[in-house]
C-alpha cells in the first residue's frame, strides 16, 4: 500500500477533529512559539516570508488534519502536496539541509499528537483509539517529509545539472581563450577568477573527492574521458595532495599541467595529458619539460634519435644499449667520471673505458654543445 493509500484516521472518531478544531489556533502558535527556539529556526525567525510561511502551513496541515478525521479522504490535495515541495526546493536553493525542516515537522506533529491524546481521553480513552491515532499522525509526518524531500531532491539535481553544464561552458570558454565568456560564466558559478592557473588530470573514479579536495580553489569537469581539474596556482600544491591522499595505491596518479597565464589554460591542459598515465607519486610537467617536449611530437623525436644514434645500430644489442647507457649518464652528468660511475653501479675504470669507446664510434661530435643536446633528446625518447 502507497502512502498515498494510508488513511488511519478513518478508525478516529469525527469527535476528535471537531475538538481540535475549537483548539486550532493555540495549537498553531504553540508549534510556531516552539519552532521559534528550535537551533536554526531561531536565527531566521525576523524574516517576514517565513513567519506568513509557517503561519500558512501549520495552518494547512492542521486544519486538514482534522477534516480528515473518520473519513477515508487523503490528507491533502496533490496541490497541497505539491505546496510541500515546494517548500523542500525553497530550502534547497537558499542552500540549507533538510534537518531545519523537518525538525520543524517534528515539533508540529508531537503538537498534534499531545492535543490529540489530551481530546481522547474524554472521547474514547480506549487503547485502540490512543493507537489510531499514533498511526493517524505517523502517517500524516510521513506525507510531510516524503513530499518535501522530493522538491528538496529535484532542486538540488536540477541546480546540479544547471551548475554542470555552466562549468562545461565555462572549461570550453576557458580553453578557447574566451575571456569575456570566462568572467560571465564564472561569476555564475561563482568562481573567482585567478590570474594564473594549472590544469590537472584526475582519474574519472576520483572526480567527487577531487571536488572535496579542490573547494573554492577550483573546479572540476568531466573531459575526455578524465576529470580536468582547474586549479588557480596558489592552490595547486595543496590540491594536490589533498587529492593524491584520496587515490588507492593502484590508481592513476595526477598529472600535473604547468602554471600558466589565465589565457593560456589550454596549454596547460594539453601538457598535463602528455605526462604518461602510471601510478604513483603525482607527475609534475615542470620536472619533465625536455621529456614532454618528445612525447608532442614523436615523428621528429624518432628521427632525431635515428640519426644521432645511427652509429651505434650495427653493435651487438647488449652493447649497443650498454653504451647508450652511458652516454646518457655522461650526458647527464657532464662528463664526471665519479658520478656516471655511481649511477651505473660499475667502476670509474669502467666509465673510462666506455667512454673511450664512444670516443672511437663518435668522434669528436661529443664535444660538441649542439650534437649533446641532439643525443640528449634522442635518448630520452629512447627511454
Amino acid at each position: 500500500m502507497t502512502k498515498e493509500e494510508r488513511t488511519p484516521w478513518l478508525g478516529l472518531p469525527a469527535s476528535l477533529g471537531t475538538a481540535l478544531k475549537t483548539r486550532s489556533r493555540d495549537v498553531q502558535r504553540e508549534v510556531i512559539a516552539l519552532i521559534d527556539v528550535e537551533r536554526g529556526w531561531a536565527e531566521r525567525r525576523d524574516n517576514p516570508k517565513l513567519r506568513a510561511d509557517l503561519a500558512e502551513l501549520s495552518s494547512l496541515v492542521l486544519s486538514r488534519f482534522v477534516a480528515v478525521m473518520g473519513t477515508a479522504s487523503p490528507v491533502f490535495t496533490a496541490a497541497q502536496r505539491a505546496r510541500f515541495r515546494e517548500v523542500g526546493a525553497g530550502e534547497a536553493r537558499e542552500g540549507r539541509g533538510l534537518e531545519d525542516l523537518l525538525a520543524a515537522y517534528r515539533i508540529g506533529i508531537r503538537v498534534i499528537y499531545a492535543e490529540g491524546t489530551r481530546a481522547l481521553t474524554e472521547l474514547d480513552p480506549s487503547p485502540a483509539a490512543q493507537v489510531a491515532l499514533g498511526e493517524a499522525v505517523l502517517a500524516l509526518s510521513d506525507v510531510l517529509q516524503a513530499e518535501s524531500a522530493e522538491g528538496y531532491a529535484h532542486e538540488v539535481s536540477t541546480h546540479a545539472g544547471e551548475r554542470e553544464r555552466r562549468l562545461l561552458r565555462l572549461v570550453d570558454a576557458l580553453f578557447a581563450g574566451d575571456q569575456a565568456a570566462v568572467r560571465t560564466v564564472a561569476a555564475q558559478v561563482g568562481w573567482a577568477v585567478p590570474a594564473s592557473v594549472a590544469v590537472l588530470v584526475v582519474p574519472l573514479e576520483a572526480m567527487a573527492s577531487a571536488r572535496a579536495a579542490i573547494g573554492d580553489a577550483g573546479f572540476v569537469v568531466e573531459r575526455d574521458g578524465v576529470a580536468a581539474a582547474v586549479v588557480s596556482s596558489a592552490g595547486v600544491a595543496l590540491a594536490v595532495d589533498r587529492i593524491a591522499a584520496t587515490l588507492p595505491p593502484d590508481s592513476p596518479a595526477v598529472r600535473v599541467g604547468p602554471d600558466v597565464p589565465l589565457a593560456e589554460a589550454s596549454r596547460s591542459w594539453f601538457v598535463a595529458r602528455l605526462l604518461p598515465e602510471a601510478s604513483g607519486a603525482p607527475q609534475w610537467a615542470a620536472d619533465r619539460l625536455p621529456e614532454l617536449l618528445l612525447r608532442a611530437a614523436p615523428e621528429v623525436s624518432r628521427t632525431i634519435a635515428d640519426r644521432v644514434l645511427a652509429p651505434l645500430q650495427d653493435l651487438p644489442p647488449a652493447t649497443r644499449d650498454r653504451l647508450e647507457e652511458t652516454l646518457a649518464a655522461w650526458l647527464r652528468h657532464w662528463g664526471q667520471r665519479s658520478p656516471v660511475a655511481a649511477e651505473l653501479g660499475v667502476h670509474p675504470q669502467t666509465v673510462a673505458y666506455r667512454v673511450n669507446q664512444l670516443r672511437a664510434i663518435f668522434g669528436a661530435v661529443l664535444d660538441d654543445p649542439s650534437w649533446r643536446l641532439e643525443a640528449q633528446l634522442a635518448l630520452s625518447a629512447r627511454s
